[in-house]
């Protein structure tokens, strides 16, 4: 499979090493995988590729050519699958493109199977499933069943599809029923080199939000939505104080304004301000610094599919709080490399929270697991090699049929 130069087109809503939500991340696989010789040319959206450039090259000979297409008004959808599909054919008639990659978006997706149809290239969609039935049966009827339908088209066309965890191997294999054997198990990447700085940045931290220098720093960050827990680690709160004699202080870090109004009004009422404070969103550049300047990481996600900032935490030697949910326990192990509770319970939540504040050792021990976990499996080099291989798989497969 080595000798395959891998020549992809990919289909991406964004793009750039300082991008956030999954686009960070993922442009810095494809730039490792670049590293090795192979060709990626990259459609994207313009206003979510801020940071990326236009040519990436490397001594390999292999490259990262990136199409930034603008999208600016509520018929934009339209122009830009225009000119998105223009911008893909031209590729495909100029480039020996052998694969074509398709991320999240189904109609992006839609797009890149048409193409990869007509070309007789082969196409890999990438997803992940975080998104629960109890949830997925509150969306209206209509709407759901077009959505399923949708879905299940480009799951059913696709040759190949990549996720993050078991969970969502199984979760939309049985779900779609589709074949399992069409999935490949490919785990989140994470610089670890990148979250090795920032690792004197606790002093700054505790000014910067008039922390107590004796408090016991235990960090959320990700959004403030329902799905990341927030709320379960806000009522948490409470519980904790009343389960340990270790002084402690939570920071949440993360967009969601509307849920900052509701959250900020209820420690108040409950005398529990000193203990909390909301930053906002953080650039994604300065999340190492958060990182380690906190005791214990804690996001007690309700539902997730696998959730990279728990391997981002990891990097930096921190335990991990959060749920048996999804995919969570696949990339945190119980009791090895954090403590994993029962969704929506605040008071496990703070008895979880409490062990690790009342025995700082074993705190300590986790976080170093966690960190040879990090290390041995979710480093973007070795995630690059899998995705290497994978994709190398895929093109075999079109080349034998």
């Amino acid at each position: 499979m080595t000798e395959i130069k891998i020549n992809c087109l990919a289909f991406i809503l964004g793009f750039g090493l300082k991008e956030t939500n999954l686009f960070g991340p993922l442009s810095e696989t494809f730039l490792k995988m670049a590293e090795q010789g192979h060709v990626f040319h990259v459609i994207c959206r313009e206003s979510n590729s801020v940071s990326a450039k236009t040519l990436y090259e490397f001594p390999s000979g292999g490259f990262v050519q990136v199409h930034k297409i603008p999208q600016s008004n509520p018929l934009g959808r339209l122009k830009f699958l225009g000119i998105l599909l223009e911008t893909a054919s031209l590729i495909i008639k100029t480039q020996k493109i052998n694969v074509m990659y398709t991320h999240i978006m189904p109609y992006l997706a839609e797009v890149g199977i048409t193409l990869s149809k007509f070309y007789r290239i082969p196409h890999v969609y990438w997803i992940c499933s975080d998104w629960p039935k109890e949830i997925h049966h509150q969306t209206p009827f209509v709407k759901r069943t077009v959505g399923d339908i949708q879905h299940y088209g480009i799951m059913k066309s696709t040759d190949h599809i990549f996720t993050c965890t078991e969970f969502c191997r199984k979760d939309r294999s049985q779900y779609l029923k589709l074949n399992p054997n069409k999935f490949s198990i490919i785990p989140n990447a994470v610089n670890i080199e990148r979250f090795q700085t920032g690792e004197h940045s606790r002093h700054e931290i505790f000014q910067k939000y008039n922390i107590p220098d004796q408090s016991r720093l235990i960090l959320y960050f990700s959004s403030l939505s329902i799905r990341k827990g927030a709320v379960d680690l806000l009522h948490s709160i409470a519980y904790l104080k009343e389960r340990t004699d270790v002084p402690f202080f939570i920071l949440f870090c993360g967009h969601g304004e509307q849920e900052r109004i509701e959250y900020e009004p209820w420690l108040r009422e409950n005398k529990l301000q000193e203990l909390a404070y909301f930053t906002g969103a953080i650039p994604s550049e300065e999340a190492p610094q958060y990182y380690h300047s906190c005791d214990i990481f804690c996001v007690p996600a309700r539902y997730e599919g696998f959730g990279r900032v728990y391997v981002e935490a990891m990097a930096c030697k921190k335990p991990i709080v959060s749920c048996k949910v999804g995919g969570i326990p696949e990339v945190v192990d119980h009791e090895k490399t954090g403590i994993l509770t029962a969704s929506k319970n605040p008071l496990a939540l703070a008895e979880a929270l409490a062990e690790l504040l009342n025995h700082p050792q074993t705190a300590v021990e986790m976080g170093n697991a966690g960190y040879a976990k990090a290390t041995r499996y979710y480093d973007q080099s070795i995630v690059a090699e899998l995705t290497i291989k994978n994709f190398q798989k895929v093109i075999q497969a079109s080349v034998l049929t």
